[in-house]
Parts: structure tokens; C-alpha cells; sequence
């Protein structure tokens, strides 16, 4: 079954819209009306093939898609769910559904966005192709309240009695319900189609439950003949401010909550009077205001009046029909809701501000800086609610000044006679007890009341973080303008964005003008409890500085739905907003503004940060439902031109190139994050310059047909540049130019200003020599007395080649008593540990390792690692420590509740192995168990993970990172994703591979060391050149000191004794402690003495070594007394004192 996805974009200009006309092809308005009053248009074709133009936008773009044979004529009937203008941009914008029996179909979400002169500039057209074959039920076999009942049955809710408080006879049969002891809310029911590409059509009852016991708030589609729950939306979004795969709260303030067993919400019901005004009372709120990102920025201060007139024409408590003293009104209802009730217990959970409105509380404990503290005894509870309270309808009147309006899906009791559905304030809860250390907000569609949940966390209070506040209400602003304000399920795809707009507002709201695009802006670093300036609770923070936030598209294949796809989005708006600050700053001083109401649409007059959140909220309701990145991209792009006539389009497309989504990206399908394709060019009418070549080498010859210029028909020039004449080439000889760094410039008109432009890349032109760069080196001598040494030991920029992965089937090793237990607590290491043997990971030899409680052994010392660290999946490979790692299941493991972790050596030199095995071992704070064993092995370095069992947990990594961590291998699924592995479990194995090094002037590069076998004779320090020839003339040299270091077998050491037997000509003699030859000669084959040693050689008599000498310590030669070296070649390495006496 052919389903067309379509989004049409025209950049014409105008200014004013007709809001209504809506017509079929033929002229004739044929509507039925629903119980909606949203008409079900009928299309009559009269002859398939032929376009019209003189009908409604909506019936035009139909018209076409059937034209080109992508409908037929019996697809065409729709139903318009909501239609508004933007008075921004004078845009009209129509959000419809297929229709089917007068149903609206569910899946065929569709958008068409028209301008006063009947120009549609974009649309999006979702509709199913002959749908009408699809042999399905016009009549529901089960009404209503049967539905509810279904769902109770599947959801396991308890029901109580379920009255109708309305019901509609239209062919929706649209019901209202009572909360029937399951939901917060009353539950509406209505009859619609719904359309899957893998079940095709069927006949649903949608119903929503604001659930009791916990957060959600399901928007259910239940099959109407069997019964069955076919999907089901969740409304409510929530943030886990401890990120997206953490289970763990190891503060010493931390609450350990989670939301199950809460009482049923009982619902306060009271009869308010409204109390007498005098006309001189005027509200006053103490609180941390905007642009104050928390208390961490500043203090609280008395705001007077701060609501607008505008978007709150009767003040923040009056909701068109009662006025209130407290914390109500008509965009918020807040209160405290630390009972979990989802409502007020009684009058006293909300803040009274008395006639007078001044709602000034005192924060009843606070730290040494004046900040609060939140406790169970000292909850500061009114001064949280009211300040949630202030917060909330700031958001609110200054989200209306850029097209959230009544009729753009406000969220208000009383609409005012503007447009939309009144009756849909926000219930505000401060202090939430469904939870900790979260927030959440849920919305549906217009006229139906949202709720926010604000949580505490330790000792601090989200209703005070300013930025989490506007994250949650920026939830209900995306969710109510994607798709239009009817719609509420418009961001449950893997791709979409909503937690990235819900950043976005957050540090727009709270920037200020001292601040740059390069800082660091961290999320979330109040209620974390991560400081003012600190990292946040993102990957990274924002910033448009790469070596702060190096994002781009493709990070959201690796990035953690939502929050962390969204955290890629945010990345890219902050980066476009000050590209286009940064070009009204330059030009006339106006690229930022304190007064986020105002907003003209006149690009002249607006500041840059004004416009930059004025097309990002119009493309909010431009944008197709379910949108993915490229969507989100080409919908800004669109409210730029229909708000400031396209006057930023050079920098929104310079922005989000520089971010991967550039002209030639691709988003795949908006349903996955894993298969879009990133790119960062400009399109192809922009000037711009990508060169064919960045570096050459000198001996490389005259490169011809070099290109790169965008668009044709420009010239270039530079040293050693000779432009060919045609537009799009040039010829480059490196020899002219010289070695260095050489700017190449090209000359084009620019599409994106209309003025010749100059764009520069750069080529560099090297000696020809290869870079090579030496690493000193420590060589243990074997059992037989030798040592070989490679280039890979003392060159440092080889290729860490990645390990080959390979799958089989699992072959655990029995540990016997004789295995070590560790006994590990929660987020805990061991010291070092021996291994055994000698074992190379990437290359680097260890001796050592280190067992780590959350499922990894490392083998350097991550000095400084924090318990978080430890517990938070790495993506290999991640420079940031931990780095030497082998990673069973990386994650939040504790094994002080339970399970074994040992380790045992099995084997017999050559050819040991050590496993570390991991028994049985839970998440944190779960019952879920973890079971596997890491092996390595002697000689061929081969390293095994053996899974037994591992279980969800969240995300987690298996694999492998270098001791740098500059390079890493993981399987494909195991890299810090949410993989499972069940009984009877598998092995993955990881076998090294020989570093490599670049090509050089396209040349292979080959090595030789001055010396490779390295005795007894050598013991100590020892210079190495290390010559790289390309081949072609191409050679570099440099020195590694190697020091080698003699095998246990072959070393005695004196301290008052030898401890190995005297030494002789195959032995390496160490002296720790004092000796006097007169004792006895010494015959070695190397001599090291120690820093706290002194050696004395008497008159006739001698130290004879037959190699190298190192002196830490102190030798003192007296007169005809001998030291011989017998190897010609052999040196005396002085790192003390060496006295010879002559007499």
C-alpha cells in the first residue's frame, strides 16, 4: 500500500491572508459537520488528470497529488481539525485528516500553509492512496464505555462508576466521561479510522486517561471490534534530570523515589468568592526573575505588574469570570502537590496573596549564598508555588507576542472571543510527589488542561530552576504547534525534536547580553547542583565553540532518545541563533534584546536573538507531524521568509551546515535516528568553496581539474593557481607555490546576497618528508635473556587499527577455589592487580589491571575518576576517563546487593589466560541481574566477553578502548545502546590487529630501527633511531630512548646479600645496598646501581661488565682500581656521582 509523505515549499512573499475558504474542485462547498464543527470536504473530480487552480489551498494540493495519479478522486475527503492565522507572518495555516465514512483517519496528518493572495508556501501530505479498499467496519461492534472497560481490563485499572457527562450523536459519537476513579482528568472518547502501513485500516475508539498512579497521560486507540489496544501516546514528556540512562542518585541528599504505589488522586472541590478589589491593589511577586536562569544567577526581587496587557488583558487571576487572590488565573492553576493528589488537597496548597495580591514569602532555609534549600521540615512551599506561578505566565505572555495565541493553541481559561478552545490553563503542581529529581509536562489537544510537574531533587526545588521550568512549558509549546492545536501526538517519533525546542526556550528566556556564543551554557545546573557555570546535564553544553559542543547530525544516531537527540537539535538552533545575532550585531548594534515582547516582524527593527525565536516558533507550526531534523531545517528556513522576507536565509543555511544538516542531508525516515545521512554543504546557488585538495605533498607534481566552487562560472586564484577559464576548475602547482600554507580564493556572485563574493579554502603543501613522531619505550627481556623491539613500540602516531570483531557461542571457564573474590561495594574499584603475564591492548603492554563494580576492567590507573564516571556508559571510543578499558556491561551496576565478582589466572606460560567474571551481579536499585566473564589471553592478546545474561538496565557498552582513549571497538550494538543478551548467552571476540601508518604523498611508508635485539647487555637506557622512507625521497628520522629492563630469572641484588646467587656474565647485577669489591670482584652482564647505594672499587681490584652501566647512586673508583666494559658499543649512564681517584 503506497502511502505519500509530501513537503512543498514556495518562497514568495506576502503580507495578509483569507482564513476561511475552503472549497471542493468543482467550486461547490459541500460540508457536513461534525460534532467539531471541522467540515468533511468532498471532492468532485470530473476529470482526474486536470489541475485546478481557482479552488481552496487544500482542495488545490489534493487536486494535484491526483493529477499525478498519487491519489484517486475517492481519497480526497478530509476533515480540518484546526485552522488559524499567524499574525506574525499572515500566514494561514490548515491542519486536516483523510476522511473515511465521515471518520477522520489517524495517521494521515496533513498540513497546508497559505498566504493572503492564496499561495500556498508549504504543505504536507500525509494521505493513504485508494484507502477505500480497505474492507473494514463502518459500525463499532463495542460503544463507548465498553472501550473505557477494554482499557481498564488491558491497563489493570480499578473502575469505579462511569457516567456521561456529554455525548455527541454526530458519526464520531463523541463522549465525555467522569474520571471513573482511573483518570486525573475527565475521559473523552470518540470513534475515529486509524491508519498503519504494516495493519492497514481500522475502525478505533481514541481514548485519554490521565493516569493516577504515575505521570502518564495515554492518549489509547482501541480496536472498536475486538477490543484490543492497537497504540497508545503518552502525552506527558517527561526529563529525567539525571540524563537518560541513569538509574542513580548517590548524593548524600538523595530521595530514592519511584512512582508506583500513590494514592488515588482525590479531587478538592470548593466555592470560591471572589473577593472586592480596590482599583489601587496591583500584584507583587518576590522570585527569581527572568532572565535569572536559577538562584544561582541572583537574587529574588519584588516584581510589580509583570504581566502584559496584551496576552493577559485581565491580569494573571482573573480567568474571564472570577477574579482570585491566590495562585490562579487564567493561563496558570498552581499549587502545591507534594500529597501526589494530581490536584489541591485544600485551599492552603495554593499561595495567598490576599486582596492585595502580593504573594512575598520567605525561603525558610537557605545555604551560605542565599539560596534555597528544600527539606522535608522546610519546604519553602509558598515561595515555590508562587514562584512556579510567576515563571509560568511569564512563559506564557511571552510565548503569545510570537504566535501562541488563542487561536495558535494558547493555554487559557477564556479565549476572549479570539480563536482556539478556551478552557486549557496549565495545571501548575510544585513539589510533585509522584517523583524526585524530574520534572514532566503533559498536553493535549486544545481545550484540554495540561499539567506540569515540578519535583524536588536532594535539597534543591525545580519550581526555583527558571530554566527547567521553561524546558517543561516548552514541552507544551512544541506539542501544541506541530501538527496544529487539535492535534497532541505529533512528537512520539524517534527522530523528533522536542526535547531540543524545550532547551532552546530554555536559554533563549535566560540569555542576557554579557553573554557569548562561545561560552558554555550547562542545562539544568541548579537542580543538579552542578553550579552556575557548570557542564549540565547534557553531553555537552551549549555552545557554538566545537571543543565545547562538537555536535553534528550523525550524533544522533549515538545519542540517547529523546533527550539526547533533542540536546543535537537545541545544539544547532543556539548555533543558528547567533549566526544571525552576530550579523545584526555587526551591522547596526542590534543582535541582542532584553525585551523578549516585543516582536514586530520587520527585520529592520527586530534584534537577532527576537528573530532567531520568532521563526523558530512559526516553524513549529509549519513543520510536517512526526518531523525529523531536515524537517525541522526547511520549516525555519520557510517562517524566515514568511515573517522577514528570507532575510536570514544565508545564515540559517550557514549554521546548520556547519552543524551536518546542510543542503544534501538526508533524514531517512523521521521514525528512526539511525538512518539519516549528514552534510555540510550550502546550496548550490550559495558561494561557497569545498576544495578538492587540503595538503600535497611538493613532490607530488601539477594537480589539474581542481574544483570546489560553488556556484559555476566564478574564477580562482593564488600562488601556484592558474583558473582554467571554464568556470569550475583550476590547476595547482606545488612547486610554484612553495611549502607552507597557501590561500586559494574563489570569486563568485553569491546567490544568497547577489554581490560578487570572495570564499577562500586552503592547501597546504609539505616537504614531502612523512610526520613521524617518536614515544620512549620500556623492554622487559624474556626468560632466555633477549628482547625484540618494533617501530610500533617508539613511533606514537601509528594507526591504531580497530580489533576484528567476531560472534560465537558462549564457553564459560569454571572458577575454582583457588579464584580471588573482590568484595566491591557500589560504584567501587580495586588497586592494581596482577595479571599474570604480559598483555598488550592496542599495542601498549600492561602488567596490571583493575576490576571496576559497574561491569569494566581498566589497565591504567583513571586517576581522578568520580563515582558518576564509573557509572555512565561510555560511547568508545571517549578520550574523558575512564580510557584502557574492557567493558563487560558498562552501566549502574551494585554489587553490594548482590552476586560475585572474582577473578582467576588459568594455564601455563606461554599461554595463560585471566578471567574476571561477573556472577549475577544487579542494576542499582533493581532486581535485574548481569552474568559474564572477560577473558584475555598470553601471547596472541585476544580478548573474549562472554554474556551470559544481561539485562535491560538502560544503555550500556561491551567492547574495547585504547589507554588513551583515542580508539576503541565495540560490536556494532554494544556501543552505549540499549542491547540485551538472554540465556544461554554468546561470546564476543576481539582480535588485535597490527597498527599501520598513513601513506605518505600516496606512498607506503616502511621503518627501520638502529637496533632491534636488545640482551642483557643493553640493560639500561639505550638511544634508537627510527628512520620512515616513503619510498619516493620521502624520509624522516627521530630518537626513542628504550630502556631495558632485565627478567626477574637474570638479575641478583645485593643488599648485605645477593639474592639471586653471585653474578657473572649472564647475569645483571643491581646493588641497593653499600658493597666494597673488597668483598669480591664483580663479573656481570650489566651493572646498576642504585640511588641509595654506593659502590667502592679498591686499588687491584674490578667491576668487569660486559655491557651497559647505570649509576642512580654513587661510584667511587680508587686509584689502580679497574671498572671494564667489555662490548665496545656498551655505555655508562651517570645519573649520580662517579669518583675516580688519581694519584
Amino acid at each position: 500500500m503506497k502511502k505519500y509523505f509530501f513537503s512543498l515549499t514556495f518562497l514568495s512573499i506576502c503580507l495578509a491572508v483569507n482564513a476561511q475558504n475552503i472549497t471542493n474542485l468543482t467550486g461547490k462547498k459541500t460540508a457536513v459537520k461534525n460534532n467539531n464543527s471541522n467540515p468533511v470536504v468532498s471532492l468532485t473530480i470530473t476529470n482526474p488528470l486536470q489541475k485546478y487552480t481557482t479552488n481552496g489551498p487544500v482542495e488545490r494540493e489534493l487536486g494535484t497529488l491526483i493529477s499525478e495519479n498519487k491519489l484517486i478522486p475517492s481519497d480526497a475527503l478530509f476533515v480540518v481539525t484546526s485552522e488559524h492565522t499567524s499574525k506574525l507572518s499572515g500566514v494561514h495555516h490548515i491542519y486536516f485528516k483523510q476522511a473515511v465514512n465521515g471518520l477522520e483517519v489517524t495517521g494521515t496528518e496533513s498540513s497546508v500553509h497559505v498566504r493572503a493572495n492564496g499561495d500556498i508556501v508549504s504543505s504536507n501530505l500525509n494521505f493513504v492512496k485508494n484507502v477505500q479498499q480497505f474492507q473494514t467496519p463502518s459500525i463499532a461492534s463495542l460503544n463507548a464505555e465498553q472501550a473505557v472497560q477494554k482499557i481498564a481490563q488491558q491497563m489493570n485499572y480499578s473502575m469505579g462508576p462511569l457516567n456521561v457527562i456529554e455525548r455527541s450523536n454526530a458519526a464520531n459519537q463523541k463522549t465525555l466521561f467522569s474520571r471513573s476513579g482511573i483518570s486525573g482528568e475527565e475521559i473523552p472518547a470518540k470513534l475515529m479510522y486509524y491508519y498503519n502501513e504494516n495493519i492497514g485500516l481500522k475502525l478505533v475508539w481514541e481514548v485519554s486517561i490521565q493516569e493516577l498512579n504515575s505521570s502518564n497521560w495515554y492518549n489509547f486507540r482501541l480496536d472498536a471490534t475486538t477490543g484490543t489496544i492497537i497504540d497508545k501516546d503518552n502525552w506527558t514528556v517527561s526529563c529525567n534530570i539525571l540524563g537518560d540512562h541513569s538509574h542513580h542518585d548517590h548524593s548524600d541528599n538523595s530521595t530514592r523515589t519511584v512512582e508506583e504505589n500513590c494514592v488515588e488522586g482525590q479531587v478538592f472541590t470548593e466555592i470560591y468568592t471572589a473577593p472586592t478589589f480596590e482599583e489601587s491593589m496591583v500584584p507583587t511577586y518576590q522570585v527569581y526573575p527572568l532572565p535569572l536562569r536559577s538562584p544561582y544567577s541572583g537574587g529574588r526581587t519584588n516584581e510589580v505588574n509583570p504581566q502584559d496587557a496584551t496576552a493577559s488583558p485581565l491580569g494573571w487571576h482573573n480567568d474571564g469570570t472570577t477574579t482570585y487572590t491566590r495562585t490562579q488565573g487564567n493561563n496558570v492553576r498552581c499549587y502545591d502537590d507534594d500529597n501526589n493528589t494530581n490536584g489541591p488537597s485544600n485551599t492552603n496548597d495554593y499561595a495567598e496573596g490576599g486582596t492585595s495580591l502580593v504573594f512575598q514569602f520567605p525561603l525558610e532555609d537557605t545555604n551560605g549564598f542565599g539560596q534555597p534549600v528544600y527539606s522535608a521540615t522546610n519546604q519553602s512551599e509558598d515561595a515555590a508555588v508562587s514562584h512556579l506561578f510567576y515563571i509560568s505566565n511569564v512563559i506564557h505572555d511571552i510565548i503569545y507576542q510570537y504566535g501562541m495565541d488563542e487561536a495558535g493553541g494558547a493555554f487559557q481559561e477564556d479565549n476572549f472571543g479570539n480563536g482556539g478552545v478556551g478552557g486549557d490553563s496549565v495545571n501548575a503542581e510544585a513539589q510533585d510527589g509522584s517523583g524526585t529529581c524530574n520534572a514532566n509536562f503533559g498536553t493535549p489537544g486544545d481545550g484540554g488542561n495540561p499539567r506540569m510537574q515540578m519535583y524536588t531533587c536532594g535539597n534543591r526545588d525545580a519550581s526555583f530552576d527558571n530554566e527547567v521550568v521553561i524546558h517543561e512549558y516548552g514541552h507544551g509549546i512544541s506539542n501544541r504547534l506541530t501538527g496544529g492545536p487539535a492535534a497532541a501526538g505529533c512528537l512520539g517519533n524517534e527522530e523528533q525534536m522536542g526535547e531540543g525546542w524545550s532547551d532552546y526556550y530554555g536559554v533563549m528566556l535566560t540569555m542576557v547580553a554579557s553573554e557569548n556564543g562561545d561560552d558554555a551554557r550547562g542545562m539544568g545546573n541548579w537542580l543538579n547542583g552542578g553550579g552556575l557555570n557548570g557542564g549540565g546535564i547534557r553531553t555537552h553544553p551549549y555552545s557554538t565553540d566545537f571543543a565545547e559542543n562538537p555536535h553534528t547530525y550523525d550524533d544522533i544516531k549515538t545519542e540517547v532518545a529523546p533527550h539526547g537527540v533533542g540536546s543535537v537539535w537545541a545544539a544547532m538552533l543556539w548555533e543558528m541563533t547567533w549566526e544571525i545575532m552576530d550579523k545584526y550585531e555587526a551591522a547596526s548594534g542590534n543582535g541582542f534584546s532584553s525585551d523578549f515582547y516585543t516582536v514586530t516582524g520587520d527585520p529592520n527593527v527586530d534584534a537577532g536573538n527576537i528573530q532567531a525565536m520568532a521563526i523558530v516558533t512559526e516553524g513549529l507550526k509549519l513543520q510536517a507531524c512526526s518531523p525529523g531534523f531536515v524537517d525541522g531545517r526547511d520549516a525555519i528556513l520557510q517562517a524566515d521568509n514568511n515573517i522577514y522576507g528570507g532575510a536570514n536565509q544565508c545564515e540559517i543555511w550557514a549554521a546548520f551546515a556547519r552543524r551536518g544538516l546542510g543542503f544534501s542531508a538526508s533524514q531517512g525516515n523521521s521514525t528512526s535516528k539511525s538512518d539519516g545521512t549528514e552534510a555540510f554543504d550550502l546550496p548550490p546557488s550559495f558561494a561557497s568553496f569545498d576544495n578538492s585538495i587540503a595538503e600535497i605533498c611538493v613532490t607530488e607534481g601539477t594537480q589539474n581539474n581542481l574544483t570546489g566552487g560553488l556556484p559555476t562560472g566564478g574564477t580562482y586564484s593564488g600562488p601556484g593557481v592558474t583558473d582554467n577559464g571554464n568556470g569550475t576548475s583550476y590547476t595547482f602547482d606545488p612547486v610554484a607555490a612553495g611549502v607552507g600554507s597557501h590561500t586559494i580564493t574563489y570569486n563568485v556572485v553569491d546567490g544568497c546576497t547577489g554581490n560578487p563574493t570572495n570564499v577562500t579554502e586552503t592547501i597546504t603543501v609539505t616537504s614531502g618528508d612523512p610526520l613521524l613522531i617518536c614515544e620512549d619505550y620500556t623492554l622487559q627481556l624474556d626468560a632466555s635473556g633477549n628482547g625484540t623491539l618494533d617501530w610500533p613500540d617508539v613511533v606514537s602516531n601509528e594507526i591504531k587499527n580497530p580489533y576484528v570483531v567476531a560472534t560465537e557461542a558462549i564457553a564459560l571457564e569454571t572458577l575454582t577455589g583457588a579464584a580471588t573474590t573482590l568484595a566491591l561495594g557500589d560504584d567501587a574499584i580495586t588497586g592494581a592487580l596482577p595479571i599474570g603475564f604480559d598483555f598488550e591492548l592496542y599495542g601498549e603492554k600492561v602488567s596490571d589491571f583493575y576490576v571496576c563494580s559497574n561491569g569494566f576492567i581498566y589497565f591504567t590507573p583513571n586517576t581522578g575518576m568520580t563515582d558518576a564516571q564509573s557509572r555512565t556508559a561510555q560511547t568508545f571510543p571517549e578520550p574523558g576517563i575512564p580510557n584502557g578499558i574492557i567493558a563487560l556491561f558498562m552501566d549502574d551496576l551494585d554489587p553490594s546487593a548482590g552476586g560475585t565478582i572474582r577473578y582467576q589466572v588459568f594455564g601455563t606460560a606461554p599461554s595463560r589466560k585471566l578471567v574476571v567474571e561477573y556472577d549475577d551481579v544487579p542494576y542499582w536499585n533493581t532486581t535485574d541481574l548481569n552474568s559474564g566473564q572477560i577473558h584475555i589471553y598470553e601471547g596472541t592478546n585476544v580478548i573474549e566477553t562472554h554474556v551470559s545474561v544481561a539485562t535491560d538496565g538502560g544503555t550500556k557498552t561491551l567492547g574495547v578502548e585504547s589507554i588513551d582513549g583515542d580508539a576503541g571497538t565495540t560490536h556494532p550494538a554494544t556501543n552505549n545502546s540499549g542491547w540485551t543478551v538472554a540465556s544461554p548467552g554468546l561470546v564476543i571476540r576481539f582480535t588485535p590487529q597490527a597498527p599501520s601508518f598513513a601513506q605518505n604523498c600516496g606512498n607506503n611508508v616502511s621503518f627501520t630501527l638502529s637496533e632491534t635485539n636488545f640482551t642483557c647487555l643493553d640493560v639500561g637506557e639505550n638511544q634508537v633511531t627510527v628512520t620512515a622512507d616513503d619510498g619516493n625521497g620521502g624520509i624522516s628520522t627521530c630518537t626513542a630512548t628504550v630502556t631495558v629492563v632485565p627478567n626477574p630469572a637474570q638479575l641478583t641484588t645485593y643488599n648485605g646479600s645477593w639474592d639471586n646467587g653471585l653474578p657473572n656474565t649472564t647475569s645483571v647485577a643491581t646493588f641497593a645496598g653499600n658493597y666494597n669489591t673488597s668483598a669480591g670482584n664483580i663479573e656481570a652482564c650489566s651493572c646498576i646501581v642504585d640511588a641509595d647505594a654506593t659502590i667502592t672499587v679498591g686499588a687491584g681490584e674490578y667491576i668487569r661488565s660486559q655491557g651497559n652501566i647505570t649509576v642512580d647512586g654513587t661510584l667511587q673508583v680508587d686509584h689502580q682500581g679497574s671498572v671494564v666494559q667489555v662490548d665496545p658499543s656498551a655505555t655508562v649512564l651517570n645519573n649520580g656521582t662517579i669518583n675516580v681517584d688519581v694519584t
